[in-house]
């Protein structure tokens, strides 16, 4: 991923996130963040503190993004989803779900009852199309 910069203040914060994954087949996000000055009226004792109260930020954001990847992989066990949950999970927007299914060759695969109905997708079909996409 390419790193994100931005000013504070005096001082160049530059984040950059890697990803891999880990020996359990788990994907793993690391984070590092780099703190430049300016100019030399800055100490390097408080370029070091905000660096330390940027990952202090960090830490305190974890437990939620933590939970977000949980209720996602909890998400994807499940069989059908919802438009919802389909946003949440693919990060693909309701209006975009709506144009992919009413394409004409390849269109998104998806199940409604009654016309006018809740949609529905089956995971395994949506994991497929997706694949596709790419190719």
């Amino acid at each position: 991923m390419d790193p994100w910069k931005k000013k504070r203040g005096n001082f160049l914060v530059v984040e950059n996130t890697t990803s891999s994954v880990n020996h359990t087949g788990k994907r793993v996000l690391k984070k590092e963040i780099e703190v430049y000055t300016e100019n030399d009226n800055e100490t390097l004792a408080e370029a070091a503190k905000l660096k330390a109260d940027l990952y202090a930020e960090e830490i305190e954001t974890l437990p939620a993004k933590q939970n977000k990847s949980e209720n996602i992989e909890m998400l994807q066990a499940k069989k059908n989803i919802t438009v919802k949950e389909l946003t949440e999970i693919y990060n693909i927007s309701k209006t975009s779900q709506q144009n992919y299914r009413t394409r004409l060759y390849d269109s998104l695969p998806y199940h409604q009852k009654v016309e006018g109905g809740k949609i529905t997708y089956l995971v395994e079909e949506v994991e497929k199309w997706l694949e596709n996409q790419h190719k």
